[in-house]
């Protein structure tokens, strides 16, 4: 492991509130661009600790190292910045390898291909978090910025609760969690799978609870390239055709969220008890959360059912 300040100096005595993770393969330069935004749009950099995986394997290993050695200047301000070159062990064990490592109070999920947008993200999503006066429902939230992709840039209904049942909030592909929900289920990300649906896993547990928090207004933009943003590197292409006995990471990942569903629901309710504490108080608000989201459902399907059968009264009355 290496860090890119020989020690804290200043930052000592300041709160860690963020720990943002990311392993990274390939990609120093795109690395040091995300590195860099971030640094430019937060407010309080040095409540910031930034952890970052890097392969043992990796063929830009030696370039990596010099961004340690060479660009102190950049990381000075932030609480941390640590590289781990280590075994390569895929992306959920990876960030579990980091979590483990973290001291900040609130885990960032992050990628190397993401780019800051918004100036003082960060104070913006603090004083969302404070904003909470419930500590049990701080603790037990999902918060998320806009990452370009899932959202619409228009505000989000989700906080209105007349407006629940009219669908869910846009995904979350980069999460945000408390240092409590990380201990509460004993990861950040599951290890059943190899890449995929560790962010829908997360996503699953917060929604069922009702503990989305969604920041359609804090843009940290996913420079994907299925949206032109970027080109189709080695990093991208090696998750699109890797597979195993004819099947893609994709599929198997997909296969295994599917049959998991009942330990999506234990480790739900395990964020659930988080939230209310109290065995027995808990115990009965989760039972009619079973019931609320088995209503939620049956809606939904009503819905679907509905829209279908006038788009099929369209098609008779144009015969």
């Amino acid at each position: 492991m290496l860090d890119s300040k020989d020690s804290r100096g200043e930052q000592s005595h300041k709160e860690c509130f963020f720990t943002y993770l990311l392993p990274t393969r390939e990609r120093p330069e795109r690395l040091m661009e995300m590195l860099m935004s971030m640094r430019d749009t937060c407010k309080r950099p040095g409540e910031i600790e930034v952890l970052v995986y890097v392969d043992s394997d990796d063929e830009r290993w030696s370039d990596y190292q010099s961004l340690v050695n060479n660009r102190k200047d950049t990381f000075k301000d932030f609480y941390s910045v640590k590289f781990v070159f280590e075994d390569r062990v895929g992306v959920p064990r990876a960030f579990n390898r980091l979590s483990s490592m973290s001291v900040g109070a609130f885990l960032f999920v992050g990628n190397d291909d993401l780019i800051f947008r918004t100036k003082d993200w960060d104070a913006l999503i603090k004083t969302s978090i404070q904003s909470i006066s419930d500590p049990g429902t701080r603790k037990a939230t999902l918060y998320y910025p806009n990452d370009g992709v899932n959202f619409t840039y228009s505000s989000s209904l989700y906080q209105e609760s007349s407006a629940y049942f009219q669908g869910p909030p846009p995904h979350s592909s980069f999460p945000i969690v408390s240092r409590e929900w990380y201990e509460a289920l004993g990861y950040l990300f599951p290890e059943y799978f190899e890449h995929y649906f560790v962010d829908t896993w997360l996503f699953f547990i917060a929604d069922f609870n009702r503990t989305l928090a969604p920041f359609p207004e804090i843009l940290v933009e996913h420079m994907h390239h299925t949206l032109g943003r970027s080109i189709i590197d080695s990093t991208y292409k090696h998750k699109m055709t890797a597979s195993t006995n004819g099947t893609t990471c994709f599929d198997r990942d997909l296969e295994k969220f599917n049959r998991l569903k009942a330990l999506r629901m234990r480790e739900a309710k395990k964020i659930h008890r988080l939230r209310f504490g109290s065995k027995v108080i808990s115990e009965i608000q989760w039972r009619f959360l079973v019931i609320m989201n088995l209503i939620r459902r049956l809606k939904s399907k009503i819905r679907t059912a509905l829209k279908l059968a006038s788009i099929r009264m369209r098609q008779l009355h144009h015969l």
